[in-house]
């Protein structure tokens, strides 16, 4: 077969099967090696096509990760804010302090929790520290003292 004749059927073949390129066939290759070849250049379009589409895929998955991190790390910032604006309403009125950490879900409504951000103290002015567990332990006079919950919570973190 004439090389120009293997360069046209290969030509049309490839349109015929809407793939767009022109190459040659080399004019030593029988009919069945000339397929072949084609076969494998329709792969390698199918390939590198899937490859883009990986490519593609992958990008839009690492904007997707770069901003979930972006969103995390506003969250944290929303987080710290409202945690240190506790910290500021807690030094001028306690109750008011840990009511408004309670209620912003950044601190938990048990002894527990309020005993541990007490003893953490960061932040936290002492005196307010003593106020708040001053008025939670009224009635206070040793044998048989009622202290409350979160006053003895404290105590044990010492």
């Amino acid at each position: 077969m004439d090389a120009r004749l293997r360069t046209v059927l290969v030509q049309s073949t490839a349109v015929g099967q809407g793939l767009h390129w022109r190459h040659s066939v080399p004019s030593d290759l029988t009919p069945e090696e000339c397929q072949e070849l084609e076969n494998i250049r329709r792969r390698k379009q199918e390939l590198l096509a899937d490859i883009q589409r990986l490519k593609d895929e992958i990008a839009e998955v690492t904007n997707e990760i770069e901003n979930l991190g972006s969103t995390e790390e506003k969250k944290n910032m929303q987080r710290n804010k409202q945690v240190a604006m506790g910290r500021k309403k807690f030094n001028m009125d306690p109750k008011k302090g840990i009511q408004f950490l309670i209620e912003n879900d950044l601190l938990k409504n048990t002894c527990e929790d309020i005993a541990q951000f007490l003893y953490k103290g960061e932040g936290l002015n002492k005196t307010a520290i003593g106020d708040y567990l001053g008025e939670r332990c009224t009635g206070l006079s040793f044998p048989g003292v009622f202290w409350a919950p979160a006053t003895w919570a404290f105590t044990l973190q010492l």
